[in-house]
């Protein structure tokens, strides 16, 4: 295996990534040819070519684990690592359909040659209160980088679409699961280094991230704890997503108190703290300064950018 020092690890919502097919099993016909937002196989083929060359440009080398949520299917995927620049490296795909109405899921993304694959589970989350509710599955991904043990865990929480304090109650439910399936983990596997990523839907200081899963703003953090690498960029009014203008801190990244202190001198967090990118290919900005991440679409309207989110990182040093 490669060495996977000065490479990094992404995780990127990348917005609504349908093929143009028509999927009778969920709600994806505003997608296609004749659907509303007349989704055809140029504009798929130019968000691919695009999100390939935003994974390579977010850092100085392409990652060799990238999350992603909001991906139709597996096929989706493999277009990407397959038929654009991705396609040199040797990338393999941990995927699985969630329940989800839209028909979007999460997945996962490897370099083989620098990333062993151990094992993974979709933790997959029911609402006992109604069941009619769905929402995407969680990945665990359990690897070997550099001789040492890796927990990667990829989220997707309830979005925000009915209000905040509305809908907290669901990913309320889904940190608590999240928590219990982490704390099986710590307990079988107490020297892997973790990695908890993803659209969480919530701010480092909601109750969910915070109280429920125990992501820290401080590195003062016990050992079932997590430090949440978002922290500085939080403080500086940075956002990952943007809502009526408000740039909101809802993509994170949490490493747990192996990562952190990194006591056996092997793979750290450079500078302790996770990257937002934002380059030009990624942002869309006004005459009078304001920008926000460059979206595909604007309600029906094609707009031609990439996700209404931003990537996040870590690299490895």
């Amino acid at each position: 295996m490669k060495s996977a020092k000065n490479h990094s690890i992404l995780f990127y919502n990348v917005e609504n990534l349908y093929d143009i097919h028509d999927d009778p099993k969920v709600s994806d016909t505003e997608f296609t040819p004749h659907g509303d937002k007349k989704w055809n196989l140029e504009r798929y083929h130019r968000k691919l070519h695009a999100l390939s060359k935003i994974l390579l440009n977010a850092s100085n080398n392409h990652p060799i684990i990238a999350g992603f949520t909001e991906v139709e299917n597996r096929g989706v995927v493999e277009d990407l690592i397959l038929k654009t620049q991705l396609s040199e490296f040797h990338y393999s795909i941990i995927h699985q359909n969630s329940p989800d109405n839209r028909g979007i899921d999460l997945c996962l993304i490897y370099d083989k040659d620098y990333v062993k694959r151990i094992g993974h589970e979709f933790l997959r989350i029911n609402f006992p209160w109604n069941k009619d509710i769905k929402t995407r599955d969680v990945l665990f991904f359990r690897c070997q980088i550099n001789d040492e043990n890796f927990l990667i865990v990829v989220n997707h929480w309830p979005s925000r679409r009915d209000g905040a304090e509305e809908t907290e109650d669901k990913r309320l439910h889904v940190a608590a699961a999240v928590r219990a399936k982490i704390e099986e983990y710590q307990l079988n596997f107490p020297s892997d280094k973790t990695l908890i990523m993803g659209d969480f839907n919530d701010e480092p200081q909601n109750k969910s991230i915070e109280r429920i899963l125990k992501s820290k703003r401080s590195k003062n953090i016990k050992q079932d704890e997590f430090y949440n690498l978002m922290t500085e960029a939080d403080k500086n009014e940075k956002g990952t997503s943007s809502h009526m203008g408000e740039w909101l801190m809802i993509d994170q990244m949490m490493i747990n108190r192996n990562f952190l202190q990194n006591n056996n001198d092997g793979l750290g967090v450079k500078s302790q703290k996770a990257k937002i990118y934002s380059g030009n290919d990624v942002l869309y900005c006004r005459a009078n300064g304001n920008c926000q991440p460059s979206q595909t679409y604007g309600g029906d309207y094609y707009l031609g950018g990439v996700s209404d989110h931003l990537p996040v990182l870590i690299e490895l040093d």
